[in-house]
């Protein structure tokens, strides 16, 4: 019976190469989520000398604001991608841990 759950147990786990590649897309997210949120940062800057008085409301304000809101989203990705390539990079060195 011992011999039957270590195979299971181990069967669970991802082999070493699989989370190097994962941690490996995952570095290659990051560096993509970066430069579209530069992107984004720039065109921003750009629109944001063009936006229209406090009590009007056009085109270029509404772009303005929707892609205000696309920035703090890319940001929270890269933060979210940061997190799981930091446990990945964990369980590569120290094997499954539960967290809770």
């Amino acid at each position: 019976m011992n011999k039957f759950t270590k195979l299971v147990k181990e069967s669970n786990d991802i082999s070493e190469d699989k989370v190097k590649s994962i941690i490996s897309d995952l570095k290659k997210t990051t560096s993509s989520l970066e430069l579209e949120k530069n992107k984004i940062k720039d065109i921003i800057d750009t629109l944001e000398s063009f936006r229209s008085d406090k009590n009007k409301n056009d085109q270029i304000d509404d772009s303005y604001v929707s892609l205000k809101e696309i920035e703090s989203i890319l940001n929270e990705c890269v933060v979210k991608v940061g997190e799981v390539d930091s446990r990945m990079e964990n369980y590569l060195k120290e094997g499954r841990k539960y967290l809770y």
